[in-house]
């Protein structure tokens, strides 16, 4: 697949958008990945288990600097990732 990354600014702060167009994910983890919990409750293996520590990491971090996080996937299709900054 292809991995492109874009941002812009708005008005009141910046979006940075990464668009992948891989494997997509299940509609469960994308649940999860957009639910305000930071912990995954099913226990992936593998290359599974690492994407998602990434995003609980990201998840982390955009709780320090009060960001937020979208992701959109279709399985098949890809995945997007919005993450949404406010102006400092």
């Amino acid at each position: 697949g292809e991995i492109r990354i874009t941002g812009r600014f708005t008005g009141n702060g910046y979006v940075l958008v990464v668009t992948d167009t891989g494997i997509g994910m299940p509609p469960n983890l994308v649940s999860q990945l957009n639910s305000a919990e930071t912990v995954i409750t099913e226990h992936p293996k593998g290359e599974l288990k690492k994407f998602q520590f990434g995003y609980l990491i990201i998840k982390d971090l955009l709780q320090i600097v009060q960001g937020t996080m979208t992701v959109n996937s279709t399985l098949d299709q890809g995945t997007q990732v919005s993450i949404q900054l406010k102006k400092a």
